[in-house]
């Protein structure tokens, strides 16, 4: 009887309309006044050499995602491919103070063979130039610079990769790099230029962070609504966008497709859309699953296991499990979801 009535219950969770989905087709008008308040935040260019904000070729539209790797990247990375997109990943090392725990670098592979593209966003996640306003460390106080922060990054991608970074100092691949917190003055700008990277600025921030999902559907819906012209570069993470259903980037793409746009990568938006951006990644394969970490882990965000969307294992008192392996649990609250090659953990009234 206790499993007729907990089976029914998830029948409920998942027939339950979704709220969050009410407002996906939400839009606003491009040339409404309060536009950067209500949909996308266009962001300014300060004109610094090195510094990309519009793409070569008129009519496409780059989704970038920073903070990576995170669930949240693998399941927005295999959502975008199935609906037909492709994208940019900028990442963080295992070291990242922003969000704690090591990366999912064992899906590496299977992102860019699904022909997105992955590139820098510091080791550490420190901010590069120091200004005040930047919530984060800045990097001289940690004692790191601009170049230990690109090299060592650099070296942590071979290392988990077994292979080098893509691209090469002033080539683009891996070498472009998008400032953590948008922090940048024109003496870090020069700085990172004179590394060989490019700096990957952006026209539309989703400000998906403030956890506002509806203000992400409106932001993106806006800029597909549109007949194709000029170029986007939208900012969005991973560990936020993994909220965003399959359902819906297969509707986005669509309304993309009915208005011309096209999607490149970073590079693609650089060099132009036929430039491949990883002529030697290695064919579309399942990410490796993470390995459960141990009950005194802090999984992948400081306040502790079992968050929502992210992978996590081990603790003592937990709601239901996962049966898949690796195994784990769900705090109260939250339920076991699979889809494709990943494992989260998600709040049942959401699913």
């Amino acid at each position: 009887m206790l499993c007729r009535s907990l089976l029914l219950a998830l029948v409920a969770t998942y027939a339950a309309p979704v709220s969050v989905d009410q407002c996906a087709t939400d839009r606003c008008d491009p040339f409404d006044y309060e536009y950067t308040k209500n949909c996308c935040q266009r962001t300014w260019n300060p004109g610094w050499d090195g510094l990309v904000t519009t793409c070569k070729d008129e009519g496409v539209i780059a989704l970038t995602f920073d903070d990576g790797f995170t669930a949240g990247d693998v399941i927005t990375a295999e959502r975008l491919h199935a609906a037909g997109i492709v994208a940019t990943f900028f990442i963080n090392g295992d070291s990242d103070i922003n969000v704690p725990g090591g990366k999912l670098w064992g899906s590496l592979d299977a992102v860019e063979g699904m022909g997105h593209q992955v590139a820098s966003h510091t080791q550490t996640h420190c901010c590069i130039a120091g200004n005040e306003h930047c919530p984060g460390k800045a990097c001289s106080a940690i004692g790191s610079t601009v170049s230990q922060e690109l090299r060592n990054l650099e070296q942590e991608y071979e290392r988990n990769a077994n292979r080098s970074a893509p691209g090469g100092p002033g080539q683009g691949g891996f070498y472009h790099l998008r400032p953590p917190f948008l922090d940048l003055s024109e003496s870090s700008a020069a700085e990172i230029v004179k590394e060989g990277y490019s700096i990957a600025w952006l026209t539309d921030d989703t400000n998906d962070w403030m956890g506002d999902h509806c203000l992400v559907y409106r932001c993106l819906n806006s800029i597909v609504s549109q007949p194709a012209s000029g170029s986007h570069n939208v900012l969005q993470h991973g560990r936020n966008s993994g909220d965003l259903s399959a359902a819906y980037w297969k509707q986005f793409k669509q309304a993309a497709d009915k208005n011309g746009w096209k999607f490149v990568t970073f590079d693609q938006c650089v060099y132009g859309v036929d430039h491949q951006s990883h002529p030697s990644s290695p064919p579309v394969a399942p990410p490796t699953p993470p390995i459960a970490p141990t009950p005194s882990s802090s999984c992948f965000w400081e306040d502790g296991c079992l968050q929502k969307d992210m992978y996590c294992g081990g603790c003592a008192s937990a709601g239901a499990d996962c049966t898949e392996t690796p195994n784990f649990r769900c705090d109260h609250g939250l339920a076991c979801v699979t889809e494709g090659w990943s494992m989260f953990c998600r709040e049942s009234s959401a699913i």
